[in-house]
């Protein structure tokens, strides 16, 4: 990464430009190589991206970058320069009336928790393990709820886990993979919380912000994607944007051409131009839906294989945002809101990642809300959706509407991978087809392996995907 070698100049077609996408493609068109990056959206960026709308800058959600990969960080300070600064977040959950400092100490929860409510915490908890012990029952059984359930009790699961993470993922917890609780909570039981409170120390996990120094682009983290955007121009790299692709055509076991349309110009084709796996070999990498890309593959595609496109899902995301006449109203960075009241997961407070994305004397949230594309909050017109968020955060004296300058949202189709129970082997055989079929085609990144992974590891995908080809 961020070394400049000389090979044989190969034909890329990249299929995605989100942070993945790019990184590969900035990769190569620095290595002399041909790279065309189709992107279905109007913009590239995926969901590292920022937009402006008047004097303010809006993220997609909060993109802090953190990583135990200092050469990529290394990279990114060289590249971006001091405007990719240090930044310490604060977060918290508002819970139980009261608001919790986060990632969850067990000092912070017991400063809000009556004594019965812990007491009954507590309880819970020795029961469960009691009962795994020597009952020999309740043994995980690969869903989020019994690992948590396990870990936590079944109270506090109830009163805070359980339904939150309904809330962000829109299915039971019954229904979801426990590889969610290992890869995102950063407090592993109730065990770890009460010894957190004696000694004041928190366990080493890579979701906890305060492990790892965190780093933020004064210009929104979309400033990241961009400038591998503009530098693969400056490279003579296309990008094709607004292009939908139609299908992909398949000669013994390579792609030998791909069909997109984009509005107002038309289908359009990139092909092999002699026919044949020589010099002119087309290479695709992939960064779209792992089950979408199957798809592009028309019948040809096994049953089973398509059977198993069409069990995985993605939630999708509304984020609404709101200019405010004040500064700081929420004291934090981001504010989780764990009861089911709310229906919203989390606020971003903009202007506290930098205030060179908010006019003086003023600053912007972002609220998110998980939803299905197609279902009936998706559906929700902006006042509507407006409506339905503000009357808690008034009930709960967050603000007022007459703080609200304005209002507006945008909305993703693919936010992050469902991992319902049994997705493992569904994305295998997907994997599996993939990489046994095709032999000019590699899928990566979040939502080419069905993974949920953060910047840094969606960009050190893009730049190993591209040296695997750099020879």
């Amino acid at each position: 990464m961020c070394q400049e070698k000389k090979n044989r100049k190969r034909r890329f077609v990249i299929l995605g430009g989100g942070p993945s996408g790019l990184a590969a493609a900035w990769t190569l068109v620095q290595r002399g190589h041909e790279v065309t990056v189709i992107e279905k959206e109007l913009h590239c960026g995926g969901m590292a991206s920022t937009f402006s709308r008047g004097n303010f800058r809006f993220d997609l959600g909060p993109h802090i970058v953190h990583s135990p990969h200092t050469y990529l960080i290394e990279c990114l300070r060289r590249k971006l320069g001091n405007e990719f600064r240090k930044h310490d977040s604060v977060n918290e959950v508002y819970f139980n009336g009261c608001r919790v400092t986060y990632p969850f100490s067990g000092f912070g929860l017991l400063k809000v928790l009556s004594l019965v409510t812990a007491a009954r915490c507590v309880m819970s908890y020795f029961s469960r393990r009691i009962q795994i012990t020597f009952k020999n029952i309740f043994k995980d059984d690969g869903s989020y709820h019994t690992w948590l359930v396990n870990r936590f009790g079944a109270y506090f699961f109830d009163i805070f886990f359980g339904p939150y993470t309904e809330k962000v993922w829109g299915v039971s917890t019954m229904d979801l993979s426990d590889i969610i609780a290992k890869r995102r909570i950063p407090v592993r039981s109730l065990h770890a919380l009460v010894r957190t409170a004696i000694t004041r120390r928190s366990d080493y996990h890579p979701e906890n912000s305060g492990s790892l120094a965190c780093y933020y682009h004064s210009q929104g983290s979309g400033k990241i994607t961009e400038y591998f955007h503009d530098e693969i121009l400056r490279h003579d790299g296309k990008i094709i944007t607004n292009a939908q692709l139609r299908h992909l055509t398949v000669n013994g076991r390579n792609i030998v051409g791909v069909e997109f349309f984009v509005p107002e110009q038309g289908i359009g084709t990139i092909q092999e131009t002699n026919g044949e796996h020589g010099e002119d070999e087309l290479i695709f990498l992939s960064t779209i839906p792992i089950n979408h890309l199957i798809r592009y593959f028309g019948e040809s595609v096994p049953e089973e294989v398509r059977e198993s496109a069409a069990r995985i899902d993605y939630t999708a995301m509304i984020f609404l945002y709101l200019e405010l006449d004040t500064t700081d109203p929420l004291g934090v960075d981001i504010l989780y809101f764990s009861e089911k009241e709310f229906p919203f997961n989390r606020i971003s407070d903009v202007g506290k990642f930098s205030r060179d994305m908010v006019p003086a004397g003023r600053t912007a949230l972002c609220l998110e809300i998980t939803c299905t594309e197609g279902d009936a909050v998706w559906h929700l017109g902006d006042q509507e959706i407006y409506d339905m968020c503000l009357g808690p955060l008034e009930r709960h004296g967050f603000l007022t509407r007459k703080n609200v300058l304005d209002y507006h949202t945008r909305r993703l189709t693919h936010a992050y991978p469902r991992f319902r129970i049994g997705y493992e082997r569904h994305v295998e055989l997907l994997t599996h087809y993939i990489n046994h079929s095709i032999d000019n085609l590699r899928t990566f990144g979040r939502q080419g392996l069905f993974s949920y992974i953060n910047t840094d590891e969606a960009l050190l995908m893009g730049f190993e995907a591209a040296d695997r080809y750099s020879y």
